[in-house]
């Protein structure tokens, strides 16, 4: 499965690339004067380098695939033939959708808190008189941090966007800076909380939206996350992703981090679990959180000062999805220290 993760991650960057080139060198070529012919032939170039990338992806996934969760991916949610829109939902990392995640982006840059690029904002001229206010302040962030805006077709967006709820406008974007956990850069006496093991971008975004509504302070994540699919997330996490201080690097070097920053390790599990009302979970504190599938890593289970219950209703041997179990610990800790 590693293998897989690693070659899809290649194939998002070069997607990545493809998607920037095709934005920013025809601008220059146009800018420049340049002939007509040369703008069109170099389109059909990044369409077809675009295709490979998806024949790729695919060949990657069905080769090196070991788990349902991947193998899933070449069909679409209803369980219908393979859409080509739905499989690059990943590698389209670089497009924002929608206006709540244009808007979280900004306010994350103006506070300092993202680096994340925005090289273009694309808005559907035939909603324009429909949107004006949306176009309006549009308008107005993007004169302000100097980003062109253009009006285009429908069309044009439905090509990069992967549902249907955009509402018509879309950022072509770079990537975000993650940078490693140490104690230094960690807020000081606050809620953070790491996630391991998440194998789905929705549910991670689920997971941090919760988060971010419950005042958690940053996100640590392990070298391989899926920020690669930050647009699936944005939208997942309604602007969450972006608006949070996330961090990422070596797992085990991240709860050392933490702990040398004062931060007390409280791991969701059941063995010898104390029940999250009786669990001392007072700030400092880091919570971790694994996936339903794999839970938490047996190295990282063994860093835990406090292992937490969530208490069910009834008898019942499944676990929550990590986005449920980050919302009802996030939201423990939110409570114990009101």
């Amino acid at each position: 499965m590693y293998r897989a993760f690693t070659d899809s991650k290649i194939c998002c960057g070069l997607a990545h690339g493809c998607l920037i080139a095709r934005n920013v060198i025809p601008q220059l070529l146009r800018s420049t004067g340049a002939v007509k012919v040369l703008h069109n032939n170099f389109s059909s170039l990044l369409k077809f380098f675009r295709i490979s990338v998806i024949l790729k992806r695919n060949e990657t996934k069905m080769r090196w695939v070991s788990d349902t969760s991947y193998a899933a991916l070449p069909t679409n949610r209803t369980g219908g033939r393979f859409m080509i829109k739905e499989d690059i939902r990943f590698a389209d990392s670089s497009v924002m959708e929608g206006m709540t995640s244009l808007s979280a982006l900004f306010a994350a840059k103006a506070a300092g808190t993202n680096d994340r690029v925005i090289y273009e904002v694309r808005f559907d001229r035939a909603k324009k008189a429909k949107k004006a206010r949306e176009f309006a302040f549009l308008s107005a962030k993007c004169a302000e941090m100097e980003i062109p805006l253009e009006l285009v077709s429908a069309e044009e967006i439905d090509k990069l966007t992967v549902g249907n709820t955009h509402g018509g406008v879309i950022a072509i974007c770079g990537e975000r800076t993650l940078p490693r956990p140490t104690p230094e850069v960690l807020p000081a006496g606050g809620f953070l909380c790491l996630l391991e093991g998440i194998e789905d971008p929705y549910n991670f975004g689920y997971a941090l939206r919760s988060l971010y509504a419950a005042g958690c302070d940053g996100v640590l994540l392990g070298e391989r996350n899926w920020m690669t699919a930050a647009g699936v997330v944005a939208r997942a996490s309604a602007g969450a992703s972006e608006a949070l201080p996330l961090f990422a690097g070596d797992t085990m070097a991240a709860i050392s981090a933490a702990r040398a920053a004062g931060y007390t390790v409280a791991c969701a599990g059941i063995r010898d679990a104390v029940s999250m009302y009786d669990a001392p979970l007072k700030k400092p504190i880091l919570l971790v959180v694994g996936g339903e599938k794999r839970g938490i890593s047996a190295a990282v289970a063994a860093e835990a000062d406090v292992t937490v219950r969530i208490d069910y209703g009834r008898s019942f041997r499944g676990s929550l999805s990590a986005a449920s179990a980050a919302t009802v610990l996030g939201f423990e800790i939110l409570r114990q220290n009101r």
